[in-house]
């Protein structure tokens, strides 16, 4: 017989005693690993002491650290691309000014011109 990818030996009263009190023994084994990894996550959860992931790497507890780095992050480009769009909206209004000053003049220009070609009726 085979569990979890561990093959058993069956014998004239039943399986090989010897391997199944190995395999109970083993899976104890985890079980107390996991549950000693399990307090300790649950102990630095309930003091935000940091955790460790499987690499060993530490994290933050936070769940919520990445999202809000990325949206601070996210919110500062926002804000220099607004401030770089204002800014190229004001130079485009200064030009604009600047062409309109210009036209105005040479529209003057023109009119003081023709005064001056056209005799007054």
């Amino acid at each position: 017989m085979q569990v979890n990818g561990v093959y058993f030996t069956e014998e004239r009263n039943g399986y090989d005693k010897a391997q199944v009190d190995n395999y109970i023994r083993m899976l104890t084994q985890e079980y107390q690993v996991l549950q000693r990894e399990f307090e300790a996550l649950s102990q630095g959860a309930a003091y935000g002491a940091p955790r460790f992931s499987a690499g060993g790497a530490a994290r933050e507890m936070n769940p919520w650290a990445d999202a809000e780095e990325t949206a601070s992050h996210i919110i500062s480009q926002a804000r220099e691309e607004a401030d770089q769009i204002v800014g190229r909206a004001r130079q485009q209004v200064l030009q604009l000014q600047q062409d309109k000053q210009r036209a105005a003049q040479e529209i003057s220009g023109i009119m003081h011109w023709l005064r001056m070609a056209i005799p007054a009726a």
